[in-house]
Order: C-alpha cells, then structure tokens, then sequence
C-alpha cells in the first residue's frame, strides 16, 4: 500500500517537474536535473515495469562499454563529464520516454519568450549579470558585454548563453511547426511569433538568426522540390547583398560578423581546429577520444561543437550517437534534429541540459502512445 501510494505521489510530482527542469539553470546549477531524470527513469524501469525494445538493449549496451573503456583512457570523473555534457539528450530521451511526460509547447514556449524578455530588460538597467546564475563568473574587471551598438547585454537565459539560447527557442518553433505538419496538433499564434522574432533579436546571434530564417523557410515549404531552386536563387541574391553592405561596416556593429572577411577568417579558423582535432585523435586514440588527464583541458563551451564532440569522444562515441540519432529519427523530430546538428557548428546547443531536454523529447515523441 505505502509504495502504491509513494508511486502515485511521485508519478503526479513528476508529471509537471520537466517545465522547473527547463528553467533550473536560471538558478546557476544543472547538475539536479541530471540526477533527477536519472532517477526517474530506475524509478519507472522497476516500479512500473517500463520495458524497453532491442534497439534501445543494443544503445544502452554501447554506450556501457564505451563509458567503461572511455573512462580506462582518461579518468571515471572526466568521462562522466564528458558524457553528462554531449549524450545528456540519451538520458533525457529514456526519462520522456520512461515517465511519458510531455510539454505543452505553446506554453512553453510562451513562457520562455517572456522569460528572456523580462531578463533583457532587467540586465540592461537595473539588475547586471553578477546577479544572475546562468552567466559564467569573470573577472571582476572585465564584463559582460556584446559588440552589439557597443552598449547592450544579451540576455543568456536558460542555455546560459545568447547562441545556445537561441537555438533552443528555434528548436522549439521547429518542433511545434512539425507537429502541426505531421499530426495536425500543436499551433501557435500571432502572439508567439511576434514575442519569438523580438527574442531572437534579442539574442542577437547570427547562428540563432540562421536557424530561425531555417524555421521560416520549413513553415512556408520552401524546401519542397518546385519552389527549390527559385528560393535558393533569391536567397543567395539577398544573402550577397547582405554581406556587401557588412563588408563596408567596422569590426565594433554586430553586422560585420557576416561580412566577407569575417566569413573568411571563420572559414580558416575552423580549417585550423578541424587540422587540430585529428592531430590529437591519431596521437591519442582514433576511437576513443582524446586523452583528458587534466580536468581544465577538456573542450565544454567551445565554438565549434561538433569538432569537440568528435574530439572528445572519437569515432566510437560520435558513430553510437549517430546510430541513436538515425534510429530514433522519425517526420515529426527529423527537421530538430537537422536543427539542432547544424547548430553544432557554432556553440552547442543540444549539448546544454536545456537543449538536451527539448532534443531528447523530441525523440522521444515516437514512441508515446497519444502522438
């Protein structure tokens, strides 16, 4: 009697927790979240019996194994962060699909947009982000600032940074678009795009600004075969004169950052890293990853995501996620998760617990009986 009643109480606690997860790295700490997905899911696997299919067997199986020998090469605590920092959308895939939560994403999202607006009107006048726990500690003499009309804060919100934010709203516009496509539910009105365009704004990323012109792009099917080549025509036509008016602006306006010498150094910079990368994996390990024995050096937080992620974790991890990827992969989550790798390019944001938590739900969704 006690444990039905501690299954039910747990079950209904639970039912609304994920929305406080997403929020949580508001207050300066993920690591809860983690625990707490963790520990639902053991809770759901053998109390309710939650069983799971072969694929799923063979994942967890794979991933095992290489945690054991990844953790061999370097250290348990490194691999364990490592782990938590780039597969966190594995353990948040199995809570949604062990607990059979779901968002509300209308509301979610809705919510999220006032959030960051409510922030960047607060960091811009009245409370700085020393007050806040989702910007990282610097040096007390240096601060926080964009080059962005050289005087205005970008609001960092629950990615606890302004790219890793944006991609996660733009992962969620893509995924309430999708569903509206495949399934016909989930809509959002004139309100919500209008609060979406003022955030990304906001952000004032030019990877989250790429990302919702995608979004845009999806919305109106301007991928479908006959519209194609017109479309990318006249995106191309706007994108050179874009980048021609950006070429003739300084280096302070937050527009030369798609100018043609920008484009060119970034170019040449990730040439660099990617030389960088494979230098290591063949003095370390091809498979594995490289070798992390001091804890400082692992690559969290760095601008080219997917580089770090096959840095981190060799062909064996980034070829197990793939696989996890590709069989999980379905109409309704495949256009987040052509969203969510390309944003990999930049900062990652399926890589943040928040953007982990909307990615693992989206793959989620499959395998729930009401979709």
């Amino acid at each position: 009697m006690e444990i039905g009643c501690l299954k039910f109480s747990l079950q209904n606690f639970d039912s609304k927790f994920h929305y406080v997860l997403f929020f949580m790295p508001l207050i300066g700490t993920v690591i809860p979240a983690y625990i707490y997905m963790f520990t639902i899911i053991l809770f759901m696997f053998f109390f309710y019996k939650r069983t799971i299919v072969l694929s799923d067997f063979v994942i967890i199986s794979l991933f095992v194994s290489f945690f054991i020998f990844k953790s061999l090469q370097t250290s348990w605590g490194i691999t364990e962060l490592l782990f938590r920092y780039f597969l966190g959308s594995v353990v948040s895939y199995y809570y949604f699909l062990f607990s059979r939560n779901s968002f509300n994403l209308r509301f979610l999202l809705l919510f999220f947009c006032i959030s960051v607006i409510i922030e960047a009107v607060l960091i811009n006048t009245c409370l700085p982000p020393s007050y806040w726990g989702n910007y990282p500690d610097l040096d007390e003499n240096v601060t926080h600032h964009t080059a962005f009309f050289g005087f205005y804060q970008r609001p960092y919100s629950v990615g606890c940074n302004a790219t890793v934010s944006s991609t996660i709203l733009c992962l969620i516009l893509m995924l309430i678009e999708s569903m509206k496509k495949n399934e016909g539910i989930v809509s959002i009105g004139k309100i919500e795009y209008f609060l979406s365009f003022i955030v990304v704004i906001l952000f004032a990323s030019g990877t989250g600004l790429f990302l919702y012109l995608l979004f845009w792009m999806y919305k109106f099917n301007m991928f479908t075969k006959i519209k194609r080549v017109l479309y990318l025509i006249l995106t191309l036509v706007i994108v050179f004169y874009i980048v021609t008016y950006a070429s003739t602006l300084n280096s302070e306006n937050i527009f030369s950052k798609i100018s043609s010498d920008y484009l060119s150094f970034l170019f040449d910079f990730k040439k660099m890293q990617i030389e960088d990368t494979l230098y290591v994996l063949h003095k370390d390990s091809l498979l594995l990853g490289a070798n992390f024995p001091v804890k400082e050096n692992y690559p969290l937080w760095n601008d080219f995501s997917l580089n770090d992620f096959i840095l981190s974790l060799g062909c064996c991890g980034s070829f197990f996620f793939l696989l996890f990827l590709v069989l999980k992969s379905n109409r309704i989550n495949r256009p987040v998760i052509f969203c969510g790798v390309l944003g990999l390019l930049h900062y990652g944001g399926i890589f943040s617990m928040v953007g982990q938590l909307i990615f693992g739900y989206s793959l989620a969704l499959r395998e729930k009986k009401n979709l």
